[in-house]
């Protein structure tokens, strides 16, 4: 993810906006449609939209609305928004923290934060922080539980088994599972996984599913995962070597065992597998949580 993201930052011949829009696409792409970028633009954050004929991309509008400050234009002297000519939304950036707290206390959106270093004409731009609602432990009002789940989920003959993975991001308590449900119990394991749900206040799913061919819509509805609930589709797969590598940096694992094998995960390729996301997924958004990560 770091080269793509350096590779579009670093594009000397397309504007700043469409640079802007290149980050909003790939973003969108990996966390979901609910994704804000704020860039810093001197000193000012700005989040950009285009709404015309031909582009819909952006969350000026949105942005404007939930923090109750003036949508307007790049140039507002030419009416017509482009994607040269985007709406702009923009906050100060001495007031940051408290706009984006409004933003987080949502628990919808995954925010973007691209920060600038430098003096003019030397300013160079970069991805400081990504925070999402199962990431945003510098923005918690409340000190209750805030979960991020990671699920991998498998289908075979109708029969369902799930690997749960779970981070209590104020605490760094990590709770994992290993679910599979039989002939006569088709469904267990989803049973087993929405009582985890609602066990362990879950602000944030992470989901992976283990083909193609897995009735997405059907979890979604059997989970009560809904447009409340913050997910999102992971779709790069943790290897075997990939785990040991992860969790020996993580845990600090010094053994004549793997990783793995330190961990008691051998038997348990489901939970390892959703563990080992859940690492990555963390590790994009805010490395500094895995220094809590307790032994699972």
């Amino acid at each position: 993810m770091v080269e793509d993201v350096t590779k579009i930052l670093n594009n000397k011949e397309k504007l700043l906006t469409e640079i802007y829009f290149d980050l909003q696409l790939f973003f969108e792409q990996k966390y979901g449609k609910n994704t804000v970028v704020l860039m810093e633009i001197g000193s000012f954050f700005e989040t950009y939209e285009v709404n015309n004929d031909t582009h819909q991309i952006g969350k000026a509008k949105e942005m404007s609305e939930l923090l109750n400050i003036q949508l307007t234009r790049k140039n507002k002297n030419i009416i017509e928004n482009s994607i040269s000519n985007p709406l702009l939304a923009g906050v100060p950036a001495v007031s940051l923290e408290r706009y984006l707290n409004r933003i987080i206390q949502t628990k919808k959106y995954t925010v973007v934060l691209v920060r600038q270093k430098g003096e003019p004409p030397h300013v160079k731009r970069y991805i400081a922080n990504i925070i999402s609602p199962g990431t945003n432990f510098d923005y918690l009002i409340e000190s209750s539980e805030n979960y991020l789940v990671s699920l991998l989920i498998d289908c075979n003959h109708q029969i369902y088994s799930v690997g749960y993975a779970a981070i209590d991001v104020s605490t760094g308590k990590t709770i994992i599972n290993e679910v599979h449900g039989t002939r006569e119990d088709k469904t267990y394991a989803l049973d087993e996984v929405f009582n985890l749900l609602q066990a362990y206040k879950t602000s944030e799913i992470v989901l992976t599913f283990n083909h193609e061919s897995i009735d997405k819509e059907r979890i979604y509805n059997y989970l009560e995962i809904n447009a409340s609930l913050h997910h999102s589709i992971n779709k790069k797969r943790a290897r075997i070597n990939y785990q040991n590598e992860l969790f020996e940096r993580i845990y600090s694992i010094r053994s004549l065992l793997t990783p793995i094998e330190y961990l008691d995960l051998e038997r348990h390729p489901y939970a390892s597998e959703s563990l080992a996301i859940l690492c990555d997924f963390i590790i994009e958004h805010d490395e500094n949580i895995i220094e809590k990560m307790s032994r699972p």
